[in-house]
């Protein structure tokens, strides 16, 4: 439809062209030769055929061009200046210079500080071999990773103390054989963490000073670190301090569950991960705690929880019986 009214105006247009061609003949004389070769050749096409012609070529400039010059990002300024492609290469290639030039100021920058922490910690000095511990502990939740004690060594005199201690990155050597496999095992295998890294920190007694110093540090990893949100639940940062114990203990003598407690904790710091331990650190810490109840025996704890009870409430009853030998058999008790 557009190509049919298209072709109509341009058919207009020739047919007004060809009426004024007839008076404009005279000032065009000059150059007879050129416009009788052009009227020979058009002489040759009919009007439509010349219209169809003329209509195919605008097609196909349109379809070079693209729909505009303003979709396409052409303009006059582009067209008249060749070299702009050039120019704005090199405008690039100026700004990639500059990045790479920072780049390499913050990589150098880096570089120093590195080199300055390494020769602080070769010359630190500590007043044991757990304040060593604590330092690089809280150096290595701030750099992304975890620890672990490595190798001991003591002197050969009769008081036979410490004299070097080695810790080392969590993910350091390689876990035994043994360990690799199911067999012997009740529980399911772990998976493989270690890597051989070589990430470590030693140190040595001072006898004459009475002070412990840096021996070896290295600090070159060959895994990836972890990120903040991750630290927390690295092995050697989740701890459980004193204060949190004792609410632990208190919340578990009044009778509230572990995963109560969890839940209690976290609501406190906002996040899991500001807690700074998992729901697994306080079973292990209930349990340690059951088992110093139970050293004197499963009963006489029993009978010692008991009675404890009794004073408290004078309401509670409980009874119980041993046997020949001395030992519990049978107890009966009942809340008020």
């Amino acid at each position: 439809m557009v190509d049919m009214e298209f072709g109509e105006l341009i058919k207009d247009w020739i047919e007004d062209w060809s009426d004024d061609e007839n008076s404009d003949r005279e000032d065009r004389s000059e150059n007879g030769n050129e416009w009788d070769d052009l009227n020979e050749n058009n002489s040759e096409l009919s009007n439509e055929d010349y219209i169809s012609q003329f209509i195919s070529e605008c097609h196909n400039a349109y379809d070079y061009y693209g729909e505009s010059d303003v979709e396409t990002g052409l303009n006059d300024e582009s067209l008249d200046a060749p070299d702009s492609g050039e120019s704005e290469s090199s405008v690039i290639m100026s700004e990639v210079t500059q990045d790479d030039g920072a780049k390499n100021v913050q990589d150098t920058a880096s570089a120093d500080d590195k080199r300055d922490m390494f020769m602080q910690i070769m010359e630190m000095t500590f007043t044991s071999h757990d304040a060593a511990y604590d330092f690089y502990n809280s150096y290595a939740r701030d750099n992304g990773f975890s620890i672990r004690k490595n190798k001991v060594r003591y002197s050969k005199t009769e008081s036979r103390h410490m004299r070097y201690r080695r810790f080392v990155c969590s993910r350091q050597g390689k876990r035994d054989n043994k360990l690799l496999n199911e067999e012997g095992h009740s529980r399911r295998l772990r998976a493989e963490t270690r890597c051989f890294c070589e990430v470590h920190l030693t140190v040595k007694l001072d006898q004459k000073r009475g002070v412990w110093y840096v021996e070896s540090f290295e600090d070159k990893h060959s895994h990836m670190l972890a990120g903040p949100d991750e630290v927390p639940f690295l092995w050697s940062h989740r701890k459980i301090k004193e204060y949190q114990k004792h609410e632990i203990m208190s919340m578990g003598a009044a009778g509230i569950r572990i995963h109560d407690m969890m839940d209690c904790f976290i609501s406190k710091h906002v996040w899991y991960g500001g807690v700074g331990f998992t729901r697994r650190e306080i079973y292990n810490l209930c349990a340690k705690e059951k088992r110093k109840l139970l050293s004197k025996g499963d009963a006489a704890t029993a009978i010692g929880i008991m009675a404890s009870r009794k004073q408290r409430d004078p309401s509670f009853f409980f009874e119980y019986k041993l046997d020949k030998e001395g030992h519990l058999n049978r107890m009966f008790w009942c809340d008020s």
